[in-house]
């Protein structure tokens, strides 16, 4: 099992858009509420859903630069991040000092 793990860990970046093309590819499609209107509807409300994630993430990552990654075979970050939007969800502690 650690074996499989850390080549999922390896290769994340790499399998995760296959997996995901492989996915729809694969798929068959159907309405899910029963209508092509619905359906539409889902997708954009998913699609929407999608674009505030990233841009979520975005944000995250221009206010604060997060120093992570892997060392020795062990996932790894130089320290807790507590800045830019983490200062406001990650560490709720903080609000109490001020």
């Amino acid at each position: 099992m650690i074996a499989i793990g850390q080549f999922f860990f390896r290769f994340r970046n790499a399998l995760f858009p296959l997996i995901v093309l492989a996915a729809v590819l694969l798929a068959r499609p159907h309405y899910s509420f029963g209508s092509e209107a619905m359906d539409l509807l889902v997708d954009l409300l998913g699609i929407a859903i999608i674009f505030a994630g990233q841009t979520l993430r975005v944000i995250t990552i221009g206010y604060e630069y997060i120093r992570r990654g892997g060392r020795d075979g062990q996932v790894y970050a130089k320290d807790l991040v507590q800045g830019g939007i983490f200062a406001h969800c990650r560490t709720p502690f903080t609000w109490a000092i001020f």
